[in-house]
């Protein structure tokens, strides 16, 4: 596991250090802010091609030395043994709109399990 924070743009060489294990899985938790910034997302896919990106926005970050806002958390995770991941996603509109997201994902899950046994981990 690798971690790097920022603030502003996603400067070269910023997540190297990420990209250096190759992972699996990449978590992203960030303010809006940066992540608003246009082609954001497209700079993570860019620097992580084989990796399945989650993530949201926050009103603060967490890292091992502290709580943040305002910057962006980039958490890269390389499994020792090979694993299956999917990730899913669901609008939220509003945030009275979180349960019914929550339990659209749930219900594709269970269809993605019942379809295929091989997703079940």
């Amino acid at each position: 596991i690798e971690q790097a924070q920022f603030s502003g743009n996603i400067e070269t060489g910023t997540l190297s250090g990420l990209q250096a294990i190759d992972p699996q899985a990449v978590l992203v938790f960030g303010s809006v802010d940066i992540m608003d910034t246009p082609d954001f997302a497209g700079q993570l896919r860019e620097s992580f091609p084989k990796a399945v990106l989650l993530g949201c926005s926050t009103a603060g970050e967490i890292t091992a030395d502290g709580v943040y806002e305002k910057t962006c958390v980039v958490t890269a995770i390389r499994f020792e043994r090979s694993i299956r991941l999917q990730a899913a996603e669901a609008a939220i509109p509003s945030m009275d709109a979180c349960r019914a997201a929550g339990e659209r994902i749930g219900a594709w899950w269970r269809l993605m399990n019942s379809v295929s046994p091989s997703w079940r981990m």
